[in-house]
């Protein structure tokens, strides 16, 4: 089963993600979109960071963790690259994630995604796993 794969969204990142469950599911989410925005960092710092959601369904649990992460690369400068999903239900996410302090003089720099957006947003139970589809604002 594939991972992710980019859409053809004419102004915005399109992703469809897939997971044999929906840890998997949220941790491909979020390494296609940190993929787009920085694909090739070099080692840098080694960050960790907890992160605990809470949310009113799955689809804006998966919003949330998508555009956390996200505040951590914009704000901090950092990549996560390993994400620990310790707990996922469908309202509540406990995670530490993994990563670097990118260097930007030295790595190279991807799409600049402004947030992970709720418009045609879905998650559902497929044959083998879960799917997920996300739009992102650039």
């Amino acid at each position: 089963m594939k991972k992710y794969e980019i859409g053809k969204h004419t102004a915005d990142l399109e992703l469809w993600i897939w997971g044999k469950d929906t840890k998997e599911l949220f941790k491909n989410a979020a390494r296609g979109m940190t993929d787009q925005i920085c694909p090739s960092p070099l080692p840098g710092q080694a960050v960790e960071k907890n992160i605990r959601l809470s949310a009113s369904n799955i689809e804006e649990l998966l919003i949330l963790w998508l555009n956390e992460i996200l505040f951590f690369f914009e704000v901090e400068d950092v990549v996560f690259r390993k994400l620990d999903i310790h707990r996922l239900s469908g309202t509540e996410l406990e995670a530490v994630c993994s990563g670097m302090k990118v260097d930007w003089r030295k790595s190279q720099a991807g799409s600049e995604i402004k947030a992970a957006t709720y418009h045609d947003l879905f998650i559902k139970k497929i044959p083998g796993g879960w799917q997920a589809h996300v739009i992102f604002d650039l």
